[in-house]
């Protein structure tokens, strides 16, 4: 049907009876739309290890029936590696014609489909049953596969940016207590002017603006925690006490934080007074019949004229008394020696906020202390990692030059075959690559070491300077590059023994499980 159009349908039956009237049938001629798709719990960037497994919703839709849907990637891998990129695609699911809505879950693995740390980029399509139809993309999606020791580097590295944002929100709260003791050490008079009450609301507002602020990155440091604890390169017992650290920090941003901002508020909103107010007590004594003591007299009662029978050894008889006590005295006396803020009610909200801050602000300290030395820890462990790994790569390298260039061993540099000389000069150039790659090692190792000031790095960075290491780097190419196959698998070897013990020599000082 390529147009709209009118059919009309007549029946007779087996008695020669037809219908009083045609039924008409109106058909309207629609084009097939292609299919739609999108994509659930699928992040634009996410980083995996090799054995991770991504799981992801997807949802496609097609007026006249879903054929399939689909996964397609292509991977970029560096130069200094020896392996290709990955280039390959994988139905998902399958539907039918009356299928005009199909959900499902797709899977990504990279160990099950063969592919090795690099950068994928990643997209789903799909079909639907038209002839010649084109698939229908979905927007590129990048996965970064790396292995577990890449991963353990790259989440050290965001622990460690983690940590300064953690520290700067310390350093922040400092400010504030420092004007809401200022506020509290106020007379009564000052506390009550407009622009301190003002300045009171602001400093409550601060304040719930940085519990928010902590309990962000508290949940920042959760997850990244929760990440760690997938690769089993992280040391148990230092996630432990990290997840520790990070249970103060979300009690400290959710009740100690909001605590000090609701008191502040109080304060601001709080009645206005000059002081405590004067309060006295009455206290009545009965009269008594008494007798006096024993070798005293008694006086006669004013205006009687009588002596009370002259003898002075009755019971004497007096009235009631009343005393007065100011009872508020004492406690300004003691509030104006200690030099405190009246007791007014603004007064005793902001003693009450600065002691909360002032604890919070102790346990922070201990927290923060506690977490300088565990991103230390980490950051350490990384570079016996990075060292680890350079030493792979120096042993796969002499690999390769085993087995594409040995075979042209002892030819004359005019008689090598021209495919033999630019598989040289790419192993020549990977070489020069991990040259670059030591020489940021070295840098951050030498920052490390002045950080933290311990023996091992400090040992470490000396002997890599004496040795010129970089510089071997340098001469290794240009062995490979003129054909020297044993000479330049003879010091891949070497340098990566010398990488190799030098990751040893770190283990020891400061983990002997190489855990991070």
């Amino acid at each position: 049907v390529s147009a709209n159009r009118v059919m009309e349908f007549q029946w007779k039956d087996a008695l020669g009876l037809t219908s009083k009237q045609p039924l008409k049938l109106k058909l309207r001629s629609e084009s097939d739309q292609g299919p739609s798709l999108a994509c659930r719990k699928l992040e634009k960037q996410r980083v995996i290890m090799e054995k991770d497994v991504l799981a992801f919703e997807v949802d496609a839709s097609d007026d006249f029936g879903v054929k399939t849907i689909g996964m397609q990637w292509s991977g970029t891998v560096e130069q200094k590696v020896n392996y290709e990129a990955s280039v390959g695609e994988k139905i998902v699911a399958a539907g039918t014609p009356d299928s005009s809505e199909l959900t499902t879950i797709a899977t990504f693995s990279p160990q099950r489909l063969g592919i090795r740390p690099q950068v994928i980029k990643l997209r789903l399509y799909a079909q639907d049953y038209l002839p010649q139809r084109e698939r229908v993309y979905s927007p590129t999606y990048t996965v970064f596969v790396l292995s577990e020791d890449d991963h353990a580097i790259w989440l050290s590295r965001r622990m460690d940016e983690w940590f300064k944002q953690s520290l700067e929100t310390y350093e922040r709260e400092q400010q504030p207590f420092k004007v809401n003791s200022e506020l509290r050490g106020l007379s009564a008079d000052e506390l009550d002017r407009p622009e301190n009450r003002i300045k009171l609301e602001a400093q409550a507002t601060s304040e719930k603006a940085q519990a928010r602020r902590l309990g962000a990155l508290t949940e920042l440091g959760t997850k990244l925690t929760q990440e760690a604890t997938r690769n089993d390169q992280f040391n148990v017992a230092t996630l432990e006490k990290l997840s520790e650290m990070l249970n103060t920090l979300d009690d400290i941003s959710k009740n100690r934080m909001t605590s000090v901002s609701d008191m502040l508020k109080e304060a601001a909103n709080a009645a206005a007074g000059s002081g405590p107010t004067q309060s006295l007590s009455i206290s009545i004594r009965e009269p008594s019949m008494d007798k006096p003591a024993k070798g005293t007299e008694t006086q006669p009662e004013r205006g009687t004229g009588e002596s009370g029978g002259g003898s002075g050894s009755g019971p004497t008889l007096s009235l009631p008394s009343v005393d007065l006590q100011d009872n508020s005295a004492p406690n300004s006396a003691a509030a104006s020696a200690a030099g405190a803020a009246p007791p007014t009610p603004a007064g005793r909200k902001m003693e009450a906020a600065v002691a909360a801050q002032e604890k919070l602000l102790v346990e922070f300290q201990k927290v923060a202390e506690e977490l300088k030395k565990i991103i230390q820890n980490l950051e350490g462990s990384t570079f016996v990692k990075r060292l680890k790994a350079m030493s792979r790569l120096q042993l796969e390298l002499a690999q390769d030059v085993n087995e594409m260039t040995l075979k042209e061993f002892g030819v004359a540099d005019h008689s090598i075959e021209k495919p033999t000389k630019e598989r040289s000069q790419l192993l020549a150039e990977r070489e020069l690559l991990h040259r670059t790659t030591v020489t940021n090692i070295q840098e951050d190792l030498e920052a490390y070491a002045n950080r933290v000031d311990e023996k091992a790095y400090q040992s470490l960075l000396e002997e890599m300077n004496e040795e010129d290491v970089v510089k071997q780097f340098s001469d290794i190419s240009a062995r490979i590059t003129a054909n020297e196959s044993g000479s330049s698998i003879a010091h891949l070897e070497l340098l990566a023994d010398t990488f190799d013990r030098w990751a040893e020599q770190l283990v020891a000082p400061s983990d002997p499980s190489g855990g991070l």
